[in-house]
């Protein structure tokens, strides 16, 4: 009996012992497993912050609008896979995100979970360069032709398309992706050139749309004569500032013998006229005129005078070249200053002067015109022609600030 005794409690020692390193086998095993996935979330998360910061980079717009809205909400604030990812914007420099488009700007994601929490930083600085098309004082996504017309311009024009002269002048460089033909270019003409590529309509207008509000005006069509035009107009929305942007639907804009102080858009019309004497003056770094719809253009290219249109047309708060006054004795230039967007088909009669850029996205035709396009080098890009991203990284300026664990 005393044997058996000895072996039973030999038997059950050595069960123990199993039962013991098995235990220990299992925790080790999971300690082991628990460490590698705290090692997987760990690179999970890391790269999460990066990728999060690339695309905040990517998705930043170096206008007041865009800084605005970041100074006052996350840029993103998402889940994934468990993980809460969120980027938000501040200013390095002086704490002020809105008062000057020329600061930085400190990007930073927070990545994490109840077990990991990492936090990344990133300094970025305005690099707004011009898209290409801005190169050119008459860029034509479709084809260009001149009928009796002459086009007089201090930089090359282009055409994606043809190009077409007929008993007409360009006074200029022409170049275009298919044939040039007929006489009367006195410059250098070069078919078969690369495509340039012209910004889309709706890309360009989904710059302003994030800027203002759209008007709906779609339930008559507008028309400007005599008058000061800006975006304080009832018929253009009644918005204090700049810029107006106006769905007209299948409506028509017309401006005519009339002073445009700012810009307007045009998300959806009929058609845009511009006709007789007109001058239209935007705010820099914004353009004249952008439009997805056709343009018309019948302009008279001749100065017009505030007694002949019966109105002051610089009162206080709209100033011309600086100055503001209460009387109608003043004269103005026929003209349109700064960048014109068509994203349809242009036609263009009459005499027509552009300071700036003229781009089509369609076809462009002059028929009877006179044109001149002053082409100058834009110091402050408008939205919708600037190349992405808009911001350079400030160098070595990625930083861990939270690893946790």
């Amino acid at each position: 009996m005393k044997r058996r005794g000895m072996v039973y409690v030999v038997v059950m020692g050595v069960c123990g012992l199993a039962v013991a390193i098995a235990l220990a086998g299992v925790t080790i095993s999971g300690q082991r497993a628990s460490s590698i996935r705290a090692v997987s979330e760990s690179a999970e998360a890391s790269v999460r912050a990066q990728d999060a910061l690339m695309d905040a980079l990517r998705g930043a717009r170096n206008t007041s609008a865009w800084r605005t809205r970041a100074a006052g909400a996350t840029l993103r604030d998402v889940t994934l896979n468990g993980m809460r990812i969120t980027v938000s914007a501040a200013d390095p420099v002086d704490g002020d995100l809105i008062d000057s488009l020329d600061d930085s700007i400190r990007l930073t994601a927070v990545v994490g979970n109840r077990r990991i929490r990492r936090v990344m930083s990133l300094d970025i600085e305005p690099d707004v360069r011009a898209m290409p098309c801005l190169g050119y004082s008459v860029i034509v996504g479709g084809s260009l032709k001149l009928t009796g017309s002459t086009l007089t311009t201090n930089r090359t024009v282009h055409a994606n398309a043809t190009v077409e002269l007929i008993s007409s002048t360009l006074s200029g460089n022409v170049t275009s992706g298919g044939s040039i033909t007929g006489a009367g270019i006195s410059g250098s003409a070069n078919a078969s050139a690369a495509t340039v590529v012209v910004p889309k309509s709706l890309d360009v207008v989904h710059q302003y749309t994030e800027m203002v509000p759209e008007v709906d005006r779609s339930s008559s069509d507008i028309s400007f004569t005599n008058a000061l035009v800006t975006p304080a107009q009832p018929q253009l929305g009644g918005i204090a500032g700049d810029l107006a942007v106006v769905n007209l639907g299948g409506r028509r804009l017309g401006l005519s013998q009339s002073r445009v102080a700012g810009t307007i858009v045009v998300t959806r019309a009929d058609e845009v006229r511009l006709e007789s004497s007109l001058l239209m003056t935007p705010s820099p770094g914004m353009p004249a005129l952008v439009t997805r719809s056709n343009v018309f253009v019948n302009m008279l290219g001749s100065d017009f005078s505030e007694v002949g249109v019966s109105r002051n047309l610089n009162p206080s708060g709209w100033p011309y070249l600086g100055v503001t006054d209460s009387d109608t004795s003043d004269w103005y230039p026929s003209e349109i200053n700064g960048v014109v967007y068509v994203g349809g088909n242009a036609e263009i009669r009459g005499r027509l002067i552009v300071n700036g850029v003229l781009v089509v996205a369609g076809d462009l035709v002059l028929s009877g015109a006179t044109v001149t396009v002053r082409w100058n080098e834009l110091k402050n890009i408008p939205p919708g022609f600037r190349q992405q991203p808009e911001f350079r990284i400030v160098p070595g300026s990625m930083n861990r600030l939270v690893d946790e664990p």
